[in-house]
């Protein structure tokens, strides 16, 4: 999808949609005939259950990235692709080479001798290691070399801009969720100014109605009053079925900072928001619809 955005530039939204589709289709078609291929030339002696697990280990590759996404703020774009990269390669010289040396289509030698008779690069046997059956010997060596490389290219390289604020916003979630737990009984915002907020994603008369609706649920008569905690969970209750639960808290704790950030920063933010979130919507649709 990037390829095909970086390379088509400016289209027709039907053009675009007909690519879209054609691509889709090419590569599900090239999917299963690669599937077939592996399995009819290489694997066809093994049962469905043992091609299951080494395309798990497979899949496991993506897991330190993943993890170190959310919890590691120093992790970047090249050290996670430099441990998927190097993950991959060991999967693939430890639990597919084997196949193929099995099926004929490389040297019986490897696996007692390894290439060039370097016995160190033995595919079930890497490095001299002959205790684990070769799923385990696979998975291990993959993802140990994957998290050293993330980590360790990740540590000896700089993030650019955009991967820092990425960075932030994960691990820093888990902080915001417990900050707002701990929301004080009486906070600085007004009810009605948390409505302009909520208005900006769910529109100004549906946001009205609903806030409202709630007062007089409450027994209150007016909005121009100090929110509670309560007011502030209906808040977030109705940002999270439009923008998510993530950016819903982010929203609340930036309105009330009304000390560090004023309440039309807030609005901005909001606006700015929902600009990326009917764009995305927009997109959705469109793939949809292919």
């Amino acid at each position: 999808m990037p390829l095909l955005l970086k390379w088509s530039g400016p289209r027709e939204p039907l053009s675009f949609n007909r690519a879209l589709l054609w691509l889709r289709r090419g590569l599900i078609a090239m999917v299963l005939f690669s599937a077939f291929a592996y399995y009819r030339l290489v694997v066809a002696r093994q049962e469905l259950a043992a091609i299951g697990l080494v395309s798990f280990v497979a899949v496991a590759q993506f897991m330190p990235a993943l993890i170190g996404a959310m919890y590691w703020r120093t992790g970047n774009r090249l050290g996670a692709m430099t441990g998927l990269g190097v993950g991959w390669l060991i999967w693939f010289w430890t639990l597919v080479v084997p196949e193929l040396i099995h099926a004929g289509w490389l040297p019986l030698h490897w696996l007692s001798e390894g290439p060039a008779y370097f016995s160190a690069l033995r595919p079930t046997a890497l490095l001299g290691v002959e205790q684990w059956d070769a799923l385990t010997h696979g998975a291990i060596f993959s993802l140990l070399a994957n998290a050293l490389l993330y980590i360790g290219v990740s540590l000896a390289s700089r993030q650019d801009v955009l991967e820092r604020l990425q960075a932030k916003r994960f691990v820093e979630a888990i902080g915001r969720h417990e900050e707002l737990a701990a929301w004080p009984e009486l906070t600085p915002i007004a009810v009605a100014d948390l409505a302009r907020v909520v208005g900006r994603f769910l529109g100004e008369s549906e946001t009205t109605a609903r806030f409202q609706q709630e007062s007089q649920s409450r027994n209150l008569s007016t909005l121009d009053i100090r929110a509670d905690q309560r007011w502030l969970s209906f808040a977030q209750r109705e940002l999270t079925g439009v923008i998510g639960a993530s950016s819903a808290r982010v929203v609340l704790t930036a309105a009330l900072r009304g000390r560090d950030m004023p309440l039309e920063d807030v609005v901005q933010l909001v606006d700015e928001a929902s600009a990326v979130l009917q764009f995305n919507q927009g997109l959705l649709s469109a793939t949809l619809n292919s």
